[in-house]
């Protein structure tokens, strides 16, 4: 079914269904200088912690080590969302372009965005020490929050910008945690995708749902365990276009005009990838838990 005819439609405005986009937020972001003249592909440098040495007796010779950098590679892919509008809808049918069109193609090309970091933190190795309780335990419930904080805090990973990314059931056991700080309790009026998917504060963590993260798991990571790479492609000379965001996403809005077909083509796309970062060849920064039958 195509656009409906504007004649006897109502005018209520009927909210899109979408994802909360927040997870982006959430970790590095690639400066968009660093893909120029890569070829859609940018290496990042990942510093190797040293360890210092002794002088144990005054003059005696001492070690020199080589500086030791990891390297992480984040690639993009191109998603886009299009569509052709015959010049009977766009004259007769649309009532509001931007609410019946825009949105929605906005929307599926935001969330293929999101995608490319959710897959990599989905797709991560569960823990084999932490699990989440086979039943919803508010008490069994903190004290995984608790061995995700110390099992980041052991391998040395920084306290400030900490998080937890949760599934949705995850997110109904956690809210029954009455130390819980939660967030939900503030008035809603003009909060961002973020600050309405997070649920509260924990033990330094903030603990954020997302229907990108697969059901039963939860994803506790430092901003810096995940680096995400998005630009919006150029908008080409002569062609009615924009870069816009969503969420922090940037898209590009492009509107055409086909004489063959007369009719009018929008399209918006963008470019995103994501990676994780290793430390030892090893995922220091990030813990994926799931559960033992949530």
């Amino acid at each position: 079914m195509s656009v409906l005819t504007a004649v006897k439609i109502g005018e209520l405005s009927i909210e899109l269904l979408r994802r909360q986009i927040v997870l982006p937020a959430l970790v590095s972001r690639v400066g968009s200088a660093d893909y120029t003249g890569s070829g859609g592909t940018t290496r990042l440098r990942v510093p190797v912690p040293r360890e210092a040495h002794e002088q144990k007796t005054r003059g005696e010779s001492i070690e020199f080590d080589d500086i030791v950098e990891e390297e992480v590679t984040v690639g993009l892919h191109h998603w886009y969302d299009a569509c052709n509008l015959a010049d009977e809808e766009m004259t007769l049918d649309l009532v509001n372009f931007g609410r019946q069109v825009l949105a929605p193609q906005v929307a599926s090309v935001a969330t293929a965005a999101e995608n490319e970091l959710a897959d990599v933190m989905n797709g991560l190795d569960e823990d084999d020490e932490v699990a989440w309780a086979p039943e919803a335990d508010p008490d069994a419930d903190e004290d995984t929050l608790l061995a995700i904080r110390e099992k980041l805090s052991d391998d040395e990973v920084p306290l400030t910008n900490r998080a937890v990314a949760v599934g949705t059931d995850i997110a109904t056991r956690l809210l029954k945690i009455d130390k819980f700080s939660r967030a939900d309790a503030r008035g809603a009026a003009g909060l961002t995708a973020l600050e309405s998917a997070t649920l509260g504060t924990i033990y330094g963590m903030s603990v954020v749902e997302s229907t990108a993260i697969e059901k039963g798991s939860a994803v506790g990571f430092q901003r810096s365990a995940f680096a995400f790479g998005n630009l919006a492609p150029i908008v080409p000379p002569d062609v009615f276009g924009a870069s816009v965001a969503d969420n922090g996403l940037a898209l590009r809005t492009v509107r055409v005009f086909n004489p063959n077909t007369l009719s009018n083509v929008s399209v918006v796309s963008t470019f995103a990838g994501a990676s994780v970062v290793e430390d030892e060849s090893k995922v220091k920064r990030a813990i994926r838990v799931g559960s033992g039958g949530s």
